[in-house]
């Protein structure tokens, strides 16, 4: 299952930072300019879910970066939506909405779930220290990596913020830092540093 994308920032309305304060434990582990690598993420979700009701990983927040490649028109907005974009770029964003609005009408799920992700620059964003993300709703376990193939940039990376309903922990790679931050428990804390997948600092 694909995380679902959603414009209710409520979710997100306990965070003022990409890394918050107030948890028992932090944890900090090293990444390269890629951010969060696959294998990172498979050990840290293993750990995640052990750590997690099953009841909370059926549906957990996901944070993107815009400036990821691939997110279309990640680094402009457009007009109305709060967001700078004029020109060339706001017509194909508008075109793009109007193509995937009648495809969905013609009952084409597929065509459309793919012509969905021109729509990038129309939702909201998640704003946390000086970067902005797009809010995805999904369960925990297939969180590992999704992907874009098709579109104008083709698009594959893992989530860089992602939390439980509960708040018990905080899973967050700013593009502007070199390592995840995870934050939680001590429970959660003691077995990342038990982890030999991980490199934890």
């Amino acid at each position: 299952m694909i995380p679902t994308r959603t414009d209710d920032l409520r979710f997100a309305s306990w965070l003022r930072d990409a890394v918050p304060t107030g948890f028992e434990v932090y944890r900090r582990i090293p990444h390269g300019d890629e951010g969060i690598t696959r294998d990172t993420l498979l050990a840290l979700v293993e750990q995640l879910r052990a750590v997690t009701p099953a009841y909370l990983q059926r549906e957990v927040c996901l944070g993107l970066w815009e400036g990821h490649p691939g997110i279309f028109g990640g680094a402009a907005e457009v007009p109305g939506t709060g967001s700078p974009a004029g020109g060339r770029l706001g017509r194909a964003v508008a075109g793009a909405v109007h193509i995937g609005a009648r495809i969905s009408s013609s009952g084409d799920r597929r065509r459309a779930e793919r012509a969905a992700w021109m729509d990038d620059l129309t939702h909201q964003r998640l704003e946390l220290s000086g970067h902005r993300y797009l809010l995805f709703r999904g369960p925990l376990a297939p969180v590992i990596q999704w992907a874009r193939d098709r579109g104008p940039v083709p698009f594959r990376h893992a989530p860089d913020l992602i939390w439980p309903d509960d708040h018990s922990w905080i899973v967050s790679a700013p593009p502007d830092l070199g390592f995840i931050v995870v934050a939680g428990t001590r429970e959660l804390a003691d077995a990342l540093d038990a982890d030999p997948r991980l490199s934890v600092m």
